[in-house]
């Protein structure tokens, strides 16, 4: 067993029993570092006054991340800015680390990238855009109007670490 398995404890490893003929049996292992995946659109739009909801989970980890940090446009959120209205939810379970950000009453100055950041693993952003008006990719065509101006809009940024025994 490796308790806290990193990148390093990549490679061959073998089990050996002292017997005559000798017996061993090889395994690979190959530790991937926790990547973040965004699951939906790279981009969300939101109406003015909605609030914005965007879930950060890590699952699958020999070690939860510490601290899950948020950043806009590469600046660390200020929870107690005066603009109030930004909170964030923080569950661990053994399954999973999830930290929920919540941003209420959207205004335009709340568009940009939104960085999820765990302590361990690699980092994932979504692009929020807080429009009046309609979409500017449905107008091209490109969206369809489900994915559109929800009221609560959701995206989840879900971090996996793989270990492959072959």
């Amino acid at each position: 067993m490796i308790d806290k398995v990193k990148s390093g404890d990549s490679g061959q490893y073998e089990c050996q029993v002292n017997t005559e003929p000798k017996m061993n049996l090889a395994y690979s292992l190959t530790v991937v570092p926790a990547a973040a995946v965004i699951q939906g659109e790279k981009s969300v739009y939101v109406k003015p006054g909605s609030t914005i909801t965007l879930s950060c989970t890590i699952s699958l980890y020999s070690v939860p991340p510490a601290n899950i940090q948020w950043f806009r446009d590469g600046r660390l959120l200020n929870l107690g800015s005066p603009r109030g209205g930004v909170s964030l939810e923080n569950e661990k379970t053994p399954q999973y680390t999830q930290s929920t950000l919540l941003v209420t009453r959207a205004v335009p100055e709340d568009s940009g990238e939104y960085t999820c950041t765990p302590t361990s693993g690699h980092q994932a952003s979504v692009t929020v855009h807080v429009l009046d008006g309609e979409n500017p990719q449905m107008q091209r065509g490109g969206i369809s109007g489900a994915n559109t101006f929800n009221s609560l809009p959701v995206v989840t940024i879900t971090s996996f670490i793989y270990l492959l025994w072959r």
